[in-house]
């Protein structure tokens, strides 16, 4: 079989449909030494139709030892080494179903390539656009939405979103101080893999993801009172603090809770353990800005009366920021432009 590079996609199992032979006096059934006949080709096969037995016409999966390209619409023949004999006529209608295939296919439309992918990707839900093409003769969806490299069909990615805000909502509500639900356990309840789900979070705008879990966009987290309480009590002693703050666990708060305040935008860590409020960040900011000359760590740290344990940090923040700039041993102060 010849054809351009990525246009075959060879598959082992099979969605046909068998029209049996006039003269054939017992159904169809899973039973028998089958062969399948596709153009000059021969495999012998597995086939299970979906209603138990086929009479006259039917719904069948056939599975081969070895994957073999083919395409929706191709046509082959069914043999029965058992009977001797030609058995069926059969069409392709998906050339890799899901486990459990969806059978609107006996009825989609399959005349031309684009017909073909439109109602292949209406019942596979997701696809990517190689495999679509691959399996359609070279046809593409129009309609379909565009997710990186994948496809979806829009009323699969419709009612994908409104189960994973459903679920995500549900997770939140629970754990209201996470980030969110971890995408593994999404995908899983979802029934999709990683890659899948993190394309639909891209394409929707309900839902974000924030390293390796998904919230809705418009999850901020809430603080029970006494969490409140707990959280004023730290920013005050933070604030009082400085520049030299405590460690953030020596005031009560929580990893949990922690992790919540930097979702708001109320603590920043610069380095592990290392926190600082936002306020007190813009003051480094304005104080450093003060400097006319290049300085040392050391230096710095006189100045704003800091151990190194805090030094360090904020002037790798500062670098981060773009407030200062390191040349050897010293830094300079980048300044601002009005």
């Amino acid at each position: 079989m010849l054809g351009r590079s990525g246009a075959w996609e060879p598959s082992a199992r099979w969605l046909v449909r068998l029209e049996t032979v006039r003269n054939i006096e017992d159904p169809i059934t899973s039973r028998g030494a089958f062969s399948v006949h596709l153009g000059s080709g021969a495999w012998s096969c597995r086939v299970r139709p979906l209603q138990g037995s086929i009479e006259k016409t039917g719904l069948a999966t056939i599975t081969l030892p070895i994957a073999v390209p083919t395409e929706v619409g191709d046509r082959f023949v069914l043999f029965d080494a058992g009977r001797r004999m030609v058995v069926a006529g059969g069409l392709v209608l998906d050339p890799s179903p899901a486990r459990r295939p969806d059978t609107s296919m006996a009825s989609a439309p399959i005349n031309t390539a684009d017909d073909r992918a439109t109602s292949l990707l209406n019942a596979r839900g997701v696809d990517t656009v190689e495999r679509l093409a691959a399996h359609s003769g070279g046809g593409s969806d129009t309609s379909a939405i565009a997710a990186g490299k994948w496809l979806f069909s829009r009323s699969w990615a419709e009612s994908q979103e409104r189960r994973a805000i459903d679920i995500t909502r549900s997770y939140q509500e629970t754990n209201p101080l996470r980030p969110g639900i971890p995408k593994a356990s999404l995908a899983s309840r979802l029934r999709i893999d990683q890659a899948t789900l993190e394309s639909l979070v891209d394409w929707s705008d309900q839902l974000s993801e924030t390293g390796a879990a998904i919230m809705t966009a418009d999850f901020a987290g809430t603080l029970s009172d006494d969490q409140e309480l707990t959280w004023q009590t730290a920013r005050r002693k933070l604030k009082a603090d400085g520049f030299a703050p405590g460690k953030i666990s020596d005031l009560g708060v929580g990893r949990e809770l922690v992790h919540a305040l930097v979702r708001r935008g109320e603590l920043e860590e610069l380095a592990e353990g290392v926190f600082y409020l936002p306020d007190t960040l813009q003051a480094l900011i304005d104080r450093v800005r003060s400097f006319t000359e290049p300085f040392t760590v050391s230096e710095f740290r006189d100045a704003l009366g800091v151990t190194r344990r805090h030094a360090v940090p904020m002037l790798e923040w500062l670098d981060r920021e773009g407030i200062t700039k390191r040349r050897g041993d010293d830094r300079v102060v980048i300044q601002s432009t009005p």
